[in-house]
């Protein structure tokens, strides 16, 4: 595995029809798909009452070794996220800008229109993708594991029941 990786993700988008006087449409992402998506940009998916949702494009996501902590970060939540940046167009659908599985590079773009950055569940395969690329990259805790001849619990270790029963052993330990 390169140290780099790119990996083609999908992206779906929602517009919400709203009855408002200075907002009349919400648009927000919904889904990640792994993989090129052989759709044309904007192209309209579903529509169901005021719900539509449309293709807002493809873009790749890009795994950097210097960003594993925060990647790691994400997979230890609740529901994993990809992170999706939307750009703005007049009167179409928003196109990706950008998506990172990393949310600290997610909150830098929420200086510009905080309505066009948002989460969507990361799909268990890019899951497991992300914790291989961490586990392949993770210099810091493979230095560690060397020096100190322990071996440290890393993101393919980590089931999320035993997190919990974890913290609730630490809990009892402490009595």
């Amino acid at each position: 595995m390169e140290k780099h990786l790119s990996i083609p993700i999908g992206i779906i988008i929602e517009k919400c029809a709203m009855d408002g006087p200075w907002q009349t449409d919400v648009w927000r992402p919904t889904e990640a798909v792994v993989g090129q998506v052989p759709l044309e940009t904007g192209s309209r998916i579903r529509r169901a009452g005021k719900i539509e949702a449309y293709f807002a494009g493809n873009a790749a996501l890009d795994l950097y070794p210097s960003d594993i902590a925060s990647y790691r970060n994400n997979l230890h939540q609740e529901i994993p996220r990809i992170y999706v940046v939307l750009a703005a167009t007049d009167g179409r659908p928003p196109n990706v800008h950008l998506v990172t599985a990393a949310p600290d590079e997610a909150e830098a773009y929420l200086d510009g229109d905080p309505s066009l950055v948002d989460g969507v569940p990361m799909p268990p395969s890019l899951i497991a993708l992300i914790s291989t690329y961490i586990d392949e990259y993770d210099v810091r805790a493979a230095a560690e594991d060397e020096i100190s001849g322990r071996r440290f619990r890393r993101a393919k270790d980590v089931r999320p029941e035993s997190r919990q029963e974890n913290s609730q052993e630490r809990a009892y330990e402490r009595r």
